[in-house]
Order: structure tokens, then C-alpha cells, then sequence
């Protein structure tokens, strides 16, 4: 639906166009960012619909009043990033984040870097990992996870890979960009629970496998 919306809204731009109607459609293709950024956070992936809304409204404001958008982007940035470290103290960082939790609910996030999680919970409920420009791995080999349990991968410039039980079912339901998001897990005969593993990965990639 997305890339036919696509096609039809810069074919019709570009008709338009040739007529010489005195309106541009094509100096408002932001739109289509800022559309992308709301489905993200519809489906809940709320680090990467609010990314993507915040490029969005920067190359509108560009397009309609010839700002040069990397201009008003890259300050942007600077300021984002030095608020995430000064407002989250465990930020990683460039340090590798390598541990075993026994946690039901984890939450990871990684800038310029990686998080790594062994999960060993007897009770896994699910979690999410957050990541900008590097990448993660969970393995959840050696947890028992709860039927019904959702894990939610936001991701900008990187990937990561997740590792599932043999006796687990997966349902993927993954949001990709410019990516990949592949499911390599054997579907088990008789699962002993159903894991659902979603979100948005932008220029970046997901593997799910045993």
C-alpha cells in the first residue's frame, strides 16, 4: 500500500507539474515521513515514529520555505543526543553492553554501540531495544517464555539478532525501510508458547533464529 501510495501521489506531482498550475505537489513528499512516523506509532514502535516525524517536519519545513534541511538537522541531532546522555546515566555509549538477566521484562538501548542480553527468566514477559547507529543480540535460548510474550526492536543505522527457543513459535511482525527483517526460527511441532516480536528498523537489519 505504501509504495503504491508512493508511485500515485509523485506520478500525479510530476502531471501536475507539465500543466504549469502554479501548485507543486512534490515540495510536500515530507508528508510521506510524517505518515510513515504515525503508522510507526500506531504499531507502537514510539522511538522510531517519533525519529521519523522529527525528520519529517525538518525536510518539510526545508522544502516549503528553502531552508537547507541538513542544516536545521545535524543541531538537531547534536542536541538530541546530548540530552539522552545527560537524562539516562547507563547510557552505553560506545561501550558494549554484554550481561545475563534474570529479568521478565528487559529494556536495552544502544548509541554508537551495542547491547548484548543473555536471558535466563523462568517468566520472560517480553521488552524492548532501542538502538541508533549500532546494533543488538538477545538470546533467549535459555529463558522460559510466557505464551503471549512481545519483544518491540526500534532500530536507525544497524541490526541485531535475536535467538529463540527451539520449542517456542514466532509471530514476526516487523516494520523495515531501506532493511531487512528475516525469520529463520523452526516453527516447533508442539510449541510450549508463542512469542510475538515486532517494531521499525530503518536502513538496518533483523534476524530471528534458534
Amino acid at each position: 500500500m505504501l509504495i503504491g501510495f508512493l508511485l500515485i501521489f509523485f506520478g500525479l506531482s510530476f502531471l501536475l507539474d507539465q500543466f504549469s498550475i502554479g501548485f507543486s505537489p512534490v515540495r510536500f513528499w515530507p508528508v510521506i515521513i510524517l505518515a510513515v512516523g504515525l503508522y510507526m506509532l500506531a504499531r507502537k514502535s514510539t522511538a522510531m515514529g517519533i525519529i521519523m516525524l522529527g525528520f519529517g517536519a525538518v525536510f518539510l519545513v526545508s522544502s516549503l520555505f528553502s531552508i537547507n534541511a541538513f542544516g536545521l538537522l545535524w543541531p538537531l541531532v547534536l542536541i538530541g543526543v546530548g540530552g539522552m546522555i545527560l537524562f539516562k546515566p547507563k547510557f552505553p555509549g560506545r561501550v558494549n553492553e554484554s550481561n545475563i538477566t534474570s529479568e521478565d521484562v528487559i529494556d536495552g538501548t544502544a548509541f554508537f554501540g551495542a547491547v548484548s542480553k543473555k536471558v535466563v527468566s523462568k517468566n520472560f514477559k517480553g521488552g524492548k531495544i532501542v538502538y541508533m547507529f549500532g546494533g543488538f543480540t538477545l538470546d533467549l535460548r535459555n529463558a522460559q517464555v510466557e505464551d503471549g510474550a512481545e519483544i518491540v526492536l526500534d532500530g536507525l543505522f544497524g541490526g541485531g539478532e535475536v535467538f529463540i527457543p527451539h520449542d517456542v513459535a514466532v509471530i514476526s511482525d516487523g516494520t523495515v525501510i531501506f532493511g531487512g527483517w528475516e525469520n529463520k526460527a523452526v516453527v516447533p511441532d508442539k510449541p510450549v508458547a508463542t512469542i510475538k516480536i515486532t517494531g521499525a528498523i530503518v536502513f538496518g537489519g533483523v534476524e530471528i533464529k534458534n
